[in-house]
């Protein structure tokens, strides 16, 4: 496995905590005869969010395909769901329009069935200012609005790793990382979002991101060198 961090995560006019500190990472399996851009397992994400030094913070992702129909009253609508470690807006350092995003302890079997609205569903709903605390039907089982996020938040993963789509809901992981099995191509299928400290240069990160990806490589029996490759866009 290598690890490759992209620098400048998406588009700069959104309003992002120290935009130039976060990077996308994911696998480069192109020695091996795979995937120049491929994604991580679960438990590749947890490596990065406990490796501590210059990483402040790291967030999982996974969105799911095909949609999904919602409904509050009226007709259902389909929607695009982001599945996410729950603190990937305290990461990009931005808070909902309305309401609050996810708790540390919102992730896991027994998460609790909350979610947060992107403001273009928000508004295809009604633009209700009261939402929050309200009930809503996804795929047929209930969940609590616990947010909306503002106008200016568009977030879409990056185009390397598919093609760009902005989510209509997001809701924290149904499981943990950590426990999900690497071997499983159906369990293999996140990208990650890293946060290093002020003053880390993009060579620093590199390193960290490097280290990452000979644990990975030991984990999984693997002898690829774990080299990073830096490119900004």
């Amino acid at each position: 496995v290598v690890y490759t961090a992209v620098d400048k995560v998406l588009i700069e006019r959104m309003a992002y905590r120290e935009p130039d500190k976060l990077y996308f990472v994911w696998r480069d399996q192109s020695a091996s005869g795979g995937l120049k851009r491929d994604w991580l397992a679960g438990p590749d994400v947890a490596d990065l969010q406990n490796a501590g030094g210059v990483i402040e913070s790291a967030a999982g992702m996974q969105l799911s395909v095909p949609t999904l129909s919602l409904r509050r009253d009226g007709e259902p609508l389909q929607t695009l769901m982001m599945l996410t470690s729950p603190n990937l807006f305290d990461l990009l350092g931005v808070a909902p329009m309305l309401g609050r995003g996810f708790r540390p302890d919102e992730v896991g079997p027994n998460r609790p069935a909350v979610i947060v609205l992107s403001h273009v569903l928000w508004k295809r709903l009604g633009a209700d200012p009261s939402i929050v605390g309200a009930q809503v039907w996804l795929g047929g089982s209930p969940y609590t609005v616990i947010g909306v996020m503002g106008p200016n938040f568009r977030f879409v993963r990056h185009s390397t790793l598919g093609p760009p789509q902005e989510p209509d809901i997001y809701l924290p992981f149904g499981f943990h990382l950590a426990d999900q099995d690497p071997r499983n191509p159906n369990l293999t299928t996140f990208a990650a979002l890293v946060r290093v400290h002020a003053g880390t240069s993009a060579e620093q990160t590199a390193a960290a991101v490097d280290a990452v990806a000979r644990v990975v490589n030991e984990r999984n029996g693997q002898e690829l060198p774990a080299s990073v490759r830096m490119s900004q866009r």
